[in-house]
């Protein structure tokens, strides 16, 4: 019986080449939403329904090609709404005797039990069939990611999808490696999509805090740890997904600089026919101070996250590079915050005393700050001496010198930068608490540590000393 499901499966795929050829030269094969909402419902019935048990009764092959098929048939779906409806309306079709309608209800119900598909095919521990489980779970991950994207931003049910997610890489070890790199990808990818999603900062923290004791700290402390360990992490896949959780902070912080640089412009709009500029960026700015508070307390968790990459200790090459790139985007809009202030504010009314912005510059010269000098000098030095003479004349590492040239002085342009601006405020505003809180040298650290730097040298000579 089961060879005979393979075949009629095999036919299915075949069918479903077919009409992807079609698709691809505009034709539209006769009745085709019909015979996919048709053959949906069937391996639904079948096969979905019951996930354990079809596995059971049918077995590993049947299942992996029923999946593939599926998700066949949601890629032609999404990728064709010419022909097709979109894919919420066509899950609705497909399982309106298995579910109660609402709009997006089923679209969520489905992600949830291929979600759970997924976690009861880790539990199942079948070491027989380990090349199939590796391809069922890839599918699997697969049907997460394209409904995951087709889903509405609805906060509420986001956030119990994530979590679901994350408790599956807290909790297990997939089969194959490159699942586990697909599936923590694709998690990262679905959190940044819906950036108005509340837990995105944590989960990113988490993870990034997983990432930076994985990699180790500049310091050689160790992390202290709230969170489970992702065991779907290791030190073999650390280092491509810690660029992917980089990759996910920049997104955060662009979503910041975007909402920065929309308030910017309709300030200057607002302003553009007033008689009294600054009296009106005052009135601007306090009508949006909801708004402002909100942009500083995201800034404040994007400098939190991004300190766990700042102190930890990066490896040669691309992320090194990325990184000191996505500090420089927060640094920026560090600045972008300073610099609405500095329009809208007096020393009769300094309106930046209103919201957190004295949390933000604790923050930012308490940990970045100094993290960010610590990180300079590991890349300029203490990395280049843990390195063998192979990996000093390697290519990559003669890319990373170059580089170094161009991504160092850029951070300390916008540190600099920053540091001006805090003065022009303080003074605007007669303000020494803020100025204090800036530290003289905060923006020169890493050039006036004598203490590190006598320390390295010394190291260099011996190492010298050792060679000849």
């Amino acid at each position: 019986m089961n060879e005979l499901w393979c075949f009629v499966l095999r036919l299915l795929q075949n069918y479903l080449c077919f009409v992807e050829e079609q698709l691809k030269n505009n034709e539209n094969p006769p009745n085709l939403y019909e015979n996919l909402c048709n053959v949906t419902k069937l391996l639904y019935s079948h096969f979905l329904f019951n996930f354990l048990e079809a596995l059971r009764c049918f077995g590993y092959l049947v299942v992996k090609q029923v999946l593939e098929c599926y998700v066949q048939i949601l890629s032609i779906v999404c990728s064709n709404r010419v022909y097709l409806n979109d894919l919420d309306k066509f899950i609705s079709d497909c399982y309106a005797h298995f579910l109660v309608y609402d709009k997006q209800v089923e679209l969520f119900s489905v992600l949830n039990n291929t979600i759970s598909y997924l976690d009861d095919l880790i539990n199942c521990n079948q070491l027989k069939n380990i090349s199939l489980i590796e391809s069922i779970e890839y599918q699997l991950i697969k049907c997460i990611s394209i409904i995951g994207f087709s889903i509405e931003n609805d906060s509420a049910k986001l956030q119990n999808v994530l979590t679901k997610l994350t408790k599956v890489a807290e909790q297990h070890s997939f089969v194959d490696k490159n699942n586990a790199n697909t599936f923590l990808i694709t998690t990262l990818k679905l959190c940044c999509a819906f950036q108005n999603h509340k837990d995105n900062m944590n989960m990113l923290a988490g993870w990034a805090q997983s990432s930076s004791k994985l990699i180790g700290r500049i310091d050689g402390k160790s992390t202290d740890f709230n969170m489970k360990c992702l065991k779907l992490k290791t030190v073999f896949n650390n280092s491509t997904l810690s660029m992917e959780l980089c990759k996910c902070l920049r997104e955060e912080i662009k979503h910041i600089s975007w909402s920065l640089s929309k308030l910017e412009a309709e300030k200057k709009v607002s302003t553009t026919a007033a008689v009294c500029p600054l009296k009106q960026n005052k009135t601007f700015v306090q009508d949006h101070l909801e708004t402002v508070e909100t942009i500083i307390q995201q800034t404040i968790k994007a400098m939190s996250i991004a300190n766990y990459f700042v102190q930890s200790k990066i490896p040669l090459g691309q992320m090194t590079e990325f990184l000191f790139e996505t500090v420089c985007d927060l640094i920026n809009a560090i600045n972008g915050i300073i610099k609405l202030f500095h329009d809208c504010s007096t020393a009769e009314d300094p309106t930046y005393k209103t919201t957190s912005l004295s949390e933000l510059f604790l923050y930012y010269n308490k940990r970045i700050i100094p993290n960010i000098s610590k990180l300079i000098i590991f890349v300029e030095h203490k990395r280049k001496l843990q390195l063998t003479p192979k990996e000093k004349t390697s290519a990559k590492f003669k890319v990373d010198a170059r580089c170094q040239i161009t991504y160092i002085p850029k951070l300390v342009k916008i540190l600099e930068v920053v540091y001006n601006s805090t003065i022009d405020l303080s003074k605007k505003c007669k303000d020494e608490e803020l100025l204090s809180k800036l530290r003289l040298t905060s923006c020169r650290d890493f050039s006036l540590d004598m203490k590190i730097l006598n320390k390295l040298q010394s190291l260099q000579e011996v190492v010298e000393d050792t060679s000849v």
